[in-house]
């Protein structure tokens, strides 16, 4: 089992790289996805808040405290299945090693 939900991507990115013969575009389809989703996370919030009754305030801090617990958990997760630290770790020595 590997994560590989970044997979859907992938058509957007290729065919910019057919069209146009670079992957220049790919970073800026990635980065505006992911704020999407970040955009999409803060009104679902928003939504729960207004539905119960809540302050927004708590409401954002106690969904952005679940997201930080479950995100850890994931990386607690890949890190003792898949040694996901080494690999960083590995991966920040090489980029430190290139420039």
């Amino acid at each position: 089992m590997g994560c590989g939900s970044h997979y859907f991507l992938k058509p957007a990115c290729d065919e910019y790289i057919q069209n146009y013969g670079e992957s220049f575009l790919c970073t800026p389809i990635t980065r505006n996805y992911f704020l999407f989703l970040f955009w999409t996370f803060l009104r679902v919030l928003k939504g729960i808040s207004v539905m119960y009754d809540l302050s927004p305030g708590k409401t954002y801090a106690g969904g952005i405290l679940i997201c930080i617990i479950l995100l850890g958990g994931l990386f607690l997760y890949y890190d003792s299945v898949f040694a996901l630290s080494s690999y960083l770790k590995f991966i920040v020595h090489l980029a430190q090693n290139l420039g």
